[in-house]
């Protein structure tokens, strides 16, 4: 089914920029504007500069952001900043890292090239929907880069073997290492042995590619890919990705809360009436007795935030049975409370809420008046992820999020390199 091959992929040289922590950054859609520019402090190479880099006033179609990360990717590669690998490769990409409870784990996947297909094709599977506007931003530096500068993050059904494959090969002594902000270390080290290369393309023949994180970047390669062979180019056909094992112990999932700005219903105690029609609601004291709530009810339940008081919802018995959703999606939190509680009870509009990971910023949102009612959820389950995407059905956006995150700049995937290397 997927069809996957090595390339020559491009790397930072050490020799040149030093400390691998100053030229890496975070993916684009979780970098604010103010680490942005700590990015754009900390080195003149820090890979922010192509992947999101900075807006002016003045900017023009000749010299914009797009047209920068194209020049600063060319000379880069010109002054050796950037080197591309010598030979075909497929990259070991492993994340050490201290789970939000403290708990060691240890992600090892692979980084390669992989042949782009529609979507729910059976081949690729998507599982989240997506925005236009991210689409047509990473369309635009697609178009002026012609390089994959950061990592689609996916998942395939294995059955161990191509896992054991890739935990067997041990080149630490040669990886590039990288922290994040968080304190994870990202290692990623190249396999150049054919028969090796062999196996792992062999193996991922006959699998399915649910992807994780990444659905712009990939629908983004999709458009690309049709646009350029209108044109008669053919090389586009492929997109970077990360690929883990759906059964690997080290992937993590957390949730990501809600926040709604308005509601049709001015009244708190008839917000609380609307709500107790699907599902219901207990008052609790504090912040952590809800937390705590929610972790042992685990299904099906949701926090709420409202006017400094905190609450525990859980859906009514046999109430999802009359949703009209599809079945994959009735199990999931996401989308009771996205389609359910949202749509029919409260009569939210779609631009009427936000996202956030972080409980106590949330609260303060909230205490600030920007928003008025805050949802905390439980994180999906993988098979949820797997269930959702077999059924070619989608979630809500920003339903999962893969903790932690892949770094940008740890390799990339540019389609032509013309350029002579120092």
């Amino acid at each position: 089914m997927a069809e996957i091959r090595p390339f020559r992929g491009i790397i930072y040289n050490r020799e040149k920029v030093g400390d691998l922590d100053l030229v890496i950054a975070p993916p684009y859609d979780i970098i604010t504007p103010e680490l942005q520019e700590r990015l754009y402090q900390v080195s003149p190479y820090n890979i922010v500069r192509l992947d999101l880099g900075k807006e002016y006033p003045d900017d023009i179609p000749e010299n914009n952001r797009y047209a920068r990360a194209s020049a600063y990717l060319d000379d880069w590669l010109k002054e050796g900043i950037l080197k591309r690998d010598e030979s075909e490769s497929i990259y070991i990409y492993q994340m050490d890292y201290l789970s939000p409870k403290g708990v060691k784990k240890t992600l090892r996947g692979f980084v390669c090239l992989v042949k782009i297909e529609e979507l729910g094709s059976g081949v690729i599977l998507p599982h989240e929907n997506t925005y236009s506007g991210p689409r047509v931003d990473r369309l635009n530096l697609l178009r002026s880069t012609k390089a994959n500068l950061s990592l689609i993050f996916s998942l395939y059904p294995g059955e161990g073997r191509i896992s054991k494959i890739i935990k067997q090969i041990n080149q630490e002594g040669s990886a590039l290492k990288a922290k994040d902000n968080e304190g994870s270390v990202h290692s990623l080290w190249a396999i150049k042995d054919r028969y090796v290369i062999e196996e792992i393309v062999k193996g991922m023949k006959n699998r399915p590619i649910f992807i994780a994180d990444g659905h712009h970047r990939y629908e983004t390669a999709f458009l690309f890919r049709d646009e350029m062979r209108k044109k008669g180019e053919n090389r586009y056909d492929y997109v970077m990705m990360f690929l883990a094992d759906l059964d690997e112990e080290g992937l993590t999932i957390l949730p990501t809360h809600r926040l709604v700005r308005n509601i049709p219903i001015p009244d708190n105690e008839k917000i609380i009436t609307a709500i107790q029609k699907d599902l219901e609601v207990t008052p609790v004291q504090h912040k952590e007795m809800m937390l705590r709530g929610l972790e042992e009810s685990n299904h099906h339940s949701f926090g709420m935030y409202m006017n400094g008081a905190y609450y525990l919802l859980r859906l009514k018995d046999r109430v999802i049975e009359s949703v009209n959703l599809p079945d994959a999606l009735k199990d999931l939190d996401a989308a009771i409370l996205h389609y359910l509680l949202f749509e029919k009870d409260l009569q939210v509009k779609g631009g009427d809420f936000d996202y956030e990971r972080d409980v106590d910023e949330v609260i303060k949102k909230i205490d600030s008046g920007n928003f008025r009612i805050a949802f905390f959820m439980n994180p999906p389950q993988v098979s949820e992820v797997k269930d959702v995407a077999l059924s070619n059905e989608r979630m809500p956006p920003k339903t999962t999020f893969f903790y932690p995150k892949l770094l940008t700049g740890m390799v990339i995937n540019k389609f032509v390199v013309d350029l002579p290397q120092k």
